[in-house]
């Protein structure tokens, strides 16, 4: 079988193992150095991720070092979500720019190159849901077609109707609905040799049997140069990862397949969601992910998930705390006595010597927000971040939004 660069199988592929520390060989000292740079705007838009792998000569035979130098670059969208926008389209159109450069040679300038240039967009299948759903169109049908961003904005709908603006399934079709699983990705690669591949294709393999995403590209790499046409489409799914759906398209015109592609990342599905302090980072550890409670209507939905009818009484009740010593802040919360506001709730916000009550009036439009017992204007979309103590406020000219960080006890 001839071996082109990128042309391999499971039992030509050499089994790699990265180490991230000095390693003495009879030879000489090894020294192999990692480096990782993450880095993004404070409006969280733009990121940037840098890694820099670094080893000194090994064999007999080499004189330089061997780098591994891969800068990646995305841009997200502004939102411009509002709590009285259209649920269905809040995320319609919505695309997210990327790009990469892999270099492996003696330095970050010379040497092997990978460029890659892509778009994320909704899947097509996604995208003419949401559109069926903005259009009040009956839902499209298909032997496979799942229809899940109907049946939650379908809930989402009924729960309005009852006096709950943002019901969960109002966060959850909004959490799905801000999912771009398709990629069109133009792949450019110079300078490129057998073992560049044989080692690109150990490091970017998770299993032997089921390549991944960057397997099926890598298999259709041809010589020392050329250029790619890459489209991955992720259907919606429940699971942790979704399979892909492949079409490569190589510079002489022929078009490959690869379906049921394991994604085993969420790199191909990345969300645009910016709700409750989302971050694409909640994908990959539970540690960035805030649970939320819920306070709407008549009933409270718990951080576990546990609807609990709200108590008949017009006192004020405890809605979150800070559970620490300090007890920087209190929220609380208790029914409005309006029977034009049924469903309405005052709230009270207590931080340290500071309270803040928010509370609608049957006088003006809108509700009333004061501070120590005095009447203050605040202009829609006003934002209250106290960071040291745990307390986000934001406030929309309607509904008010708070957020308060868990409290974890020191061991």
């Amino acid at each position: 079988m001839l071996l082109t660069p990128c042309n391999w199988t499971s039992a030509t592929r050499p089994r790699m193992r990265t180490t991230y520390s000095t390693t003495v060989t009879s030879r000489r000292n090894v020294l192999a150095m990692p480096h990782r740079f993450v880095t993004n705007t404070r409006d969280l838009l733009k990121h940037w991720v840098r890694f820099r792998y670094d080893r000194s000569p090994f064999h007999e035979g080499e004189q330089d070092h061997t780098k591994v130098c891969l800068d990646t670059a995305a841009i997200f969208p502004k939102s411009n979500w509002a709590s009285d926008a259209n649920i269905g389209s809040v995320y319609q159109g919505y695309t997210i720019d990327a790009k990469a450069t892999l270099v492996h040679g003696i330095n970050c300038a010379n040497g092997s190159r990978i460029t890659l240039r892509g778009t994320y967009e909704h899947t097509d299948a996604d995208a003419e849901e949401i559109s069926d759903i903005v259009h009040d169109s009956p839902p499209s049908t298909g032997m496979f077609k799942q229809n899940l961003l109907r049946k939650l904005y379908e809930e989402c709908s009924f729960h309005k109707d009852q006096g709950i603006r943002l019901s969960h399934q109002c966060v959850q079709y909004l959490y799905h609905s801000s999912r771009l699983g398709k990629l069109n990705l133009d792949v450019e690669y110079h300078d490129l040799e057998k073992a560049d591949c044989q080692y690109l294709g150990a490091l970017l393999h998770p299993s032997e049997r089921q390549p991944g995403f960057f397997g099926a590209v890598l298999s259709h790499f041809d010589g020392t140069e050329g250029k790619l046409r890459v489209v991955s489409q992720v259907p919606a799914h429940t699971g942790f990862h979704g399979e892909a759906s492949l079409t490569v398209k190589t510079a002489d015109g022929h078009v490959y397949q690869h379906d049921h592609v394991p994604t085993y990342t969420h790199l191909l599905e990345p969300r645009v969601f910016d709700f409750l302090s989302y971050s694409n980072l909640q994908e990959y550890s539970s540690k960035y992910k805030h649970e939320t409670c819920d306070l709407q209507g008549r009933s409270v939905r718990t951080f576990d998930g546990v609807l609990v009818p709200l108590p008949d009484t017009d006192c004020f009740q405890v809605v979150a705390r800070d559970c620490s010593p300090s007890n920087h802040f209190t929220v609380l919360a208790k029914p409005t006595n309006f029977s034009t506001f049924p469903k309405a709730k005052v709230i009270k916000v207590v931080l340290e010597n500071t309270v803040i009550e928010v509370f609608p009036s049957a006088d003006v439009e809108g509700v009333i927000v004061e501070r120590d017992g005095e009447r203050v204007a605040v202009v829609s979309n006003y934002t209250l971040n106290a960071k040291p103590d745990g307390l986000y406020v934001f406030f929309d000219g309607d509904a008010l939004f708070v957020q308060v960080a868990p409290f974890r006890t020191t061991p």
